[in-house]
């Protein structure tokens, strides 16, 4: 929904904001280009600028950048959230003797999206106490829209206070952006293995700055940083997980409205449970004689009440990620999503909202087959060849491989093909590996169609070929040293 009326002092400061503040914009040169007022950089205040004007800048910055992964609908919805987060931040954080930086941003995170425990401080706790409920993770009624994802920004020193004029204050470059994604990943490596993903959001985000798709302005911080503490939030809740669990009860055999009603497709949808939130979503071609089938990893994610969403990423992600190490925007697809039936959906709508429409990719409205036509559809596909359409590009570690020992200078990686043999991977090979355990998600990688033996830890983003075993000093063996 966008917004189309708001009063001219507000206006006024939204942009004087963006403006300020660098949250939008590399240079304050390429905001008053954007609002076709170059005299902003001589002092001339943006009240000066015609009302109409000011409007059509401001609703054209709404559309062009994606506000709504932060969970907010409108620009302005996240720029209120700024203020009345900075003016908390300003009266209760600033310049507090008990506020230590990037350690307290991470004690703040930890409390309210992992294991909701006090942080051991007991001023900190007093003031999450203000807005937040650690008991029953539910927001206080403050009167102001508070977010603690930009108090954590705050505290790490990559966002302003809205109210306060900081000297120094530069656009997000590479260095704030860093830190940004250092923290992520320490937050990401308290997840236990099962449900430790490959933290694919920061993957893709780097991958887009490094293209020049984005520049990392801090609304971009943001974004990541918000899909990050909410995917750890979800996936670190039993009682949670069990009740979304009976919500996306999503079996079933599935048709697209639009593609089997208005295109005459017969193509059709299954979904795979696979852990957590994620599922993969099997997309089925149905021919006279074969089924041609693609296999898509589809997360759920519900950053708050008014906004879930689906994140569906192409066949070739994984391989691409790991043998090409590149993502891009036409990876990875983002699309709102609403259910008829919160426990047995029958009716699943979807608006695309980010991302490549790979046609592959295009999900409508999903309608699940009766019973009578699911049987049916069984019956006439059994038997028939199926084909899938990426096996040379399936990437997945086997159940039976692990990091089995870690030892002062070496990691033991078990081979699914005789688990009596180990991969000796020597930690000098890369200096992070000295950070992985036998709890982390490591192994034998297989790759493509062949399933060529790689090696992989997700922690540290780090895949070894077999072609580089020798050059790292990899070596095959039956005991552990």
């Amino acid at each position: 929904m966008e917004l189309i009326h708001i009063e001219e002092e507000q206006l006024n400061e939204c942009l004087s904001l963006l403006f300020r503040n660098y949250l939008l914009f590399e240079s304050r040169e390429e905001f008053a280009d954007a609002i076709s007022f170059p005299a902003l950089l001589n002092n001339n205040p943006i009240s000066k600028l015609p009302y109409s004007k000011k409007l059509e800048a401001f609703l054209r910055f709404q559309k062009g950048n994606p506000v709504e992964y932060a969970g907010y609908k409108t620009l302005y919805g996240l720029l209120s959230a700024y203020s009345d987060t900075s003016e908390f931040y300003y009266q209760h954080l600033w310049g507090k003797t008990f506020v230590n930086g990037y350690e307290t941003a991470w004690r703040m995170a930890k409390a309210i999206y992992y294991d909701r425990k006090p942080t051991g401080i007991k001023k900190l706790d007093a003031v999450i106490d203000r807005f937040y409920d650690l008991d029953t993770e539910t927001f206080k009624d403050t009167g102001k829209d508070l977010d603690p994802t930009m108090m954590i920004l705050m505290l790490l020193g990559v966002m302003p206070i809205s109210r306060k004029r900081q000297q120094g204050l530069t656009p997000v470059f590479q260095a704030e952006w860093e830190i940004v994604r250092v923290f992520c990943v320490r937050m990401n490596s308290l997840l236990s293995r099962e449900q430790n993903d490959e933290c694919l959001v920061l993957k893709v985000c780097a991958q887009q700055i490094k293209d020049g798709s984005y520049t990392p302005n801090r609304v971009f911080c943001l974004q990541a940083i918000t899909q990050v503490l909410e995917y750890i939030k979800s996936v670190s809740r039993p009682t949670d997980l069990t009740s979304d669990l009976e919500l996306f009860n999503v079996d079933g055999i599935w048709r697209d409205y639009i593609k089997t009603e208005v295109q005459g497709e017969n193509v059709y949808y299954l979904f795979e449970y696979f852990g957590g939130y994620s599922y993969n979503l099997k997309i089925i071609e149905d021919y006279p004689t074969m089924l041609k089938y693609s296999v898509l990893p589809l997360f759920f994610y519900n950053f708050n009440e008014s906004t879930p969403v689906i994140m569906v990423q192409h066949p070739k992600t994984g391989y691409k990620h790991i043998v090409e190490k590149s993502l891009g925007n036409s990876d990875t697809v983002w699309y709102k999503y609403e259910m008829d039936n919160e426990n047995h959906p029958g009716n699943i709508w979807l608006e695309h909202f980010h991302g490549n429409k790979n046609p592959e990719m295009q999900l409508h409205h999903l309608i699940k087959v009766n019973p009578e036509t699911e049987a049916r559809l069984l019956e006439t596909w059994n038997g028939k060849e199926q084909v899938n359409k990426y096996e040379k590009y399936h990437c997945y570690f086997p159940l039976n491989t692990c990091i089995y020992a870690v030892t002062k200078t070496h990691l033991y990686i078990t081979d699914p093909d005789n688990e009596l043999t180990y991969y000796k991977v020597p930690k000098i090979a890369d200096p992070r590996l000295e950070t992985i355990t036998t709890e982390d998600e490591g192994g034998i990688v297989y790759v493509g169609g062949d399933k060529e033996k790689w090696i992989g830890f997700t922690k540290i983003d780090f895949y070894i070929s077999p072609q580089q075993f020798d050059d790292f000093g990899i070596k095959k063996v039956e005991r552990i040293d």
